[in-house]
């Protein structure tokens, strides 16, 4: 109960945004697996787009076929906003004591979730993406983890995966780190390596790590998409990336045992993404 009060609350707050910001994005992909061959000669498809290493296009066209535009995206809006307010009170009601669940939830669902640069992206958003239903799994995945059901939270995390590649990816990242224990460092040798020989075969998405964008592309992208280079992030969305590790820091020196392992892993994983974001974006441009 507790969580559908608070779920209404975040719709009555936020809203449904309709068919707006990278709802527009899957659209287009759901109409190009709709109709193919329509849209190849747009620029979004024309060398390819990140469409094919998600399912989501694809069930967004099939019940765009059976239902309709309209009833087809409010269905699956809907459904992520079910999913996303099970799984947090799953993991709400596994992390916190029941006197602090209420607080715990009002945050996760009525402050601003926004991350990264220039305010662009935030989780649970009003309108639908693949990170729509990629999130609520990504939640769930942790509940079951700390539930000490490992194989489920595997295979919701490679659900995520499905939809939306980067949501699952650094969540997955650290359950298998910690499941790695001391070798660790191996393991993450071993997917360096891996990484590296299927971009070597020109596998993608890894072989892109090797393309460089030219001069006018990397114009566009920093005059456009500043949210995706680091270096241009503005001092507020920094302020934010600061306090989300002093958070980890200080919780990391609170506790002892595994949650004090889990934390210093996802405390590298953070550290690690900004730095490669900058490596392989800002630096070499791929």
């Amino acid at each position: 109960m507790l969580c559908v009060f608070l779920l209404l609350a975040n719709l009555l707050v936020d809203g449904y945004a309709g068919l707006r910001h990278d709802s527009l994005i899957y659209l287009g992909q759901a109409f190009n697996q709709l109709y193919p061959g329509a849209l190849d000669s747009d620029l979004f498809f024309a060398y390819g787009s990140q469409g094919k290493f998600t399912l989501f296009p694809r069930i967004y066209a099939y019940l765009i076929a059976q239902l309709g535009l309209e009833t087809a995206t409010f269905v699956l809006y809907g459904l992520s906003k079910c999913l996303y307010g099970a799984a947090l009170a799953m993991l709400i009601l596994r992390v916190f004591p029941p006197s602090y669940a209420f607080w715990a939830a009002a945050g996760a669902l009525l402050l601003p979730g926004f991350y990264g640069g220039w305010g662009v992206f935030s989780y649970n958003e009003a309108f639908l993406t693949s990170r729509s239903l990629a999130e609520p799994l990504v939640l769930a995945a942790l509940a079951c983890w700390l539930h000490q059901r490992v194989l489920l939270a595997l295979l919701l995390l490679l659900a995520s995966l499905a939809l939306h590649p980067l949501q699952g990816l650094v969540p997955l990242a650290l359950l298998l780190l910690v499941l790695a224990g001391r070798f660790w460092v191996a393991a993450l040798l071993i997917a360096a390596l891996a990484v590296s020989v299927l971009a070597a075969l020109s596998i993608e998405p890894f072989s892109w790590l090797l393309q460089r964008y030219d001069e006018q592309w990397w114009e566009a992208i920093t005059t456009r998409n500043k949210m995706v280079v680091v270096s241009l992030w503005r001092t507020q969305d920094w302020a934010i990336v600061v306090a989300d590790l002093a958070i980890v820091a200080y919780f990391l020196r609170q506790c002892g045992g595994e949650v004090a392992r889990r934390l210093s892993v996802l405390l590298l994983l953070i550290i690690a993404g900004l730095a490669l974001s900058w490596l392989l974006g800002d630096l070499l441009r791929s």
